[in-house]
C-alpha cells in the first residue's frame, strides 16, 4: 500500500495556475516517498492525477497542498477542503 497523507488545499501559485502542478512540503513530499515531477493521485469527492512539486520555501507550509482551480474543481471539494 501507498504511503497516504491527509491535506489542507490552498490556491495554487499564479505561476502554476493551468499547469496540472500540486506544491507539497518538502517533508510531506518524503513522508510520502516522492520526487519532484513525478505524478501523484489526489482523492478528493473525486480522483485526479497531477505532478507534484516542492513548495516554494515563503508558500508552503506541512500538511498542506496547493493546486489550481481546474484541479480543485476536478476534486470537487469546497473552499479550505482536505484531500488525500
Amino acid at each position: 500500500m501507498q504511503p497516504e497523507l491527509s491535506l489542507r488545499v490552498s490556491q495554487a501559485l499564479s505561476r502554476d495556475v493551468g499547469r496540472n502542478v500540486a506544491r507539497l512540503h518538502p517533508s510531506d513530499l518524503d513522508a510520502l516517498g516522492l520526487s519532484a515531477g513525478q505524478p501523484v493521485g489526489i482523492v478528493g469527492r473525486a480522483r485526479t492525477v497531477t505532478r507534484v512539486w516542492p513548495a516554494l520555501s515563503t508558500d508552503g507550509a506541512p500538511l498542506v497542498i496547493q493546486i489550481d482551480g481546474i484541479t480543485f474543481i476536478g476534486l470537487a471539494r469546497q473552499a479550505n477542503g482536505a484531500v488525500r
